[in-house]
């Protein structure tokens, strides 16, 4: 991972919490003039993940589809704003798609235990509908990994190419983070609030080592996740 990688990342997690210790000045007005009432909610999520590893070298990938759910706390501190936590088992990968080498087939799935910390905005669009954003940073550990293709076929290894050693090798960070930034439709109802988000989560380190004699000076997951979350207010 490069520096301006990890400065990004500092500089949206800070960015988070210096939004998220503002409102509390504002929120003492908004209760005092009994205009607003902060919300919060609990629920959970579940969704597809089109994953795929930002290599470089370049290696010609397909979207790998993969899954991801888990439990979503939110609250919304102020009109318009808040936070929204979530613990997640993320699944991630990629599917190699090399039409250099007919009948080649490789594709690997990297599980996660996955917390994002969103900036939470959302503005009206009607009644019981909200236009919501949510942005920030997220901390993510590995579980474990498996192969789902293992064909692999090099063009040219009779001529005394040889095979990439990453194929032998397993995820060599455990620790991943990154940024992620979704928007999204929620209906909000009796019963409860229901949201459809697209979200795109970049990653800003590498999954293997990144030194000079290394394979990979860039190895990075990246994400489009459509996923649909139930929230249940508690106040």
């Amino acid at each position: 991972m490069k520096k301006k990688d990890l400065k990004l990342f500092i500089y949206v997690f800070i960015a988070v919490h210096a939004v998220l210790w503002q409102p509390s000045k504002a929120q003492v007005s908004t209760f005092q003039q009994g205009k607003f009432i902060p919300e919060l909610s609990v629920g959970g999520n579940i969704g597809i993940n089109y994953a795929k590893i930002d290599f470089q070298k370049a290696i010609q990938q397909n979207n790998l589809q993969q899954y991801i759910g888990g439990i979503s706390v939110r609250y919304i501190s102020e009109r318009h704003f808040g936070l929204q936590a979530e613990l997640n088992l993320s699944q991630r990968g990629w599917d190699e798609a090399d039409k250099d080498s007919i009948g080649h087939q490789y594709a690997r799935s990297i599980r996660y235990l996955e917390i994002p910390l969103l900036t939470h905005i959302y503005f009206n669009a009607g009644k019981r509908a909200r236009i919501v954003f949510n942005l920030g940073p997220h901390l993510s550990f590995l579980l474990n990994e498996k192969d789902l293709k293992n064909n692999i076929v090099i063009k040219d290894l009779s001529e005394g190419k040889e095979i990439p050693p990453y194929y032998e090798t397993g995820v060599q960070r455990v620790f991943d983070y990154g940024i992620m930034a979704g928007m999204g439709l929620e209906i909000r109802t009796g019963v409860g609030s229901f949201i459809a988000e697209g979200r795109y989560t970049y990653g800003l380190s590498d999954i293997f080592s990144n030194n000079k004699s290394d394979y990979f000076s860039k190895s990075s997951n990246q994400a489009t996740c459509i996923k649909l979350t139930y929230l249940f207010q508690l106040n």
